[in-house]
């Protein structure tokens, strides 16, 4: 009979070398992250300039600023609520 042994992972890490599919999911983590707050910065970047190009009121911008905010709050907090439902019953 097998026994199970606790597995030290500091030690696992330190033997075991990244593979090229490891290095190749970190890179594509990477660009997703880099490129999922480009759209915020950019909003905010230009926002000055569409208010004296576009004659708005600094109000007026504030509905995009937000919906920019709470889309991403919303997509970061989806997917735990839907893997927390379907872990609770794995047969559904």
């Amino acid at each position: 009979m097998q026994t199970n042994r606790p597995v030290d992972v500091q030690e696992f890490l330190n033997a075991h070398r990244f593979s090229s599919f490891q290095w190749l999911i970190f890179a594509l983590c990477f660009c997703i992250v880099l490129l999922d707050g480009f759209d915020t910065a950019a909003i905010g970047y230009i926002a000055p300039s569409l208010i004296s190009e576009w004659g708005l009121p600094k109000p007026a911008l504030a509905p995009v600023l937000s919906a920019a905010l709470f889309g991403l709050a919303g997509g970061a907090l989806s997917p735990v609520r839907f893997r927390t439902a379907s872990a609770e019953n794995p047969f559904s």
